[in-house]
């Protein structure tokens, strides 16, 4: 059964991020099959997983990133 788990706050610096990524590891590590959607502008979640340097190659390319699938002639299947 799948459960929904949002971790939400308006302020900036509680740990947002630290919590649902870490949270998403452990759950990993548990075996669990884990999505984590990065809604953040910054995309600190993606960064922190992807690292930056492969990010930076991503961002720069434009291909890979999720909005390339929408963009016709871009997405590799």
């Amino acid at each position: 059964m799948a459960r929904k788990i949002s971790f939400i706050n308006y302020k900036g610096g509680v740990g947002k991020t630290s919590l649902i990524v870490n949270t998403a590891a452990c759950l990993a590590k548990l075996g669990k099959r884990v999505l984590l959607f990065d809604f953040d502008t910054q995309s600190n979640s993606s960064i922190w997983l992807l690292r930056l340097e492969r990010w930076n190659k991503i961002n720069a390319q434009g291909e890979g990133a999720f909005f390339s699938i929408f963009e016709p002639g871009t997405a590799k299947v």
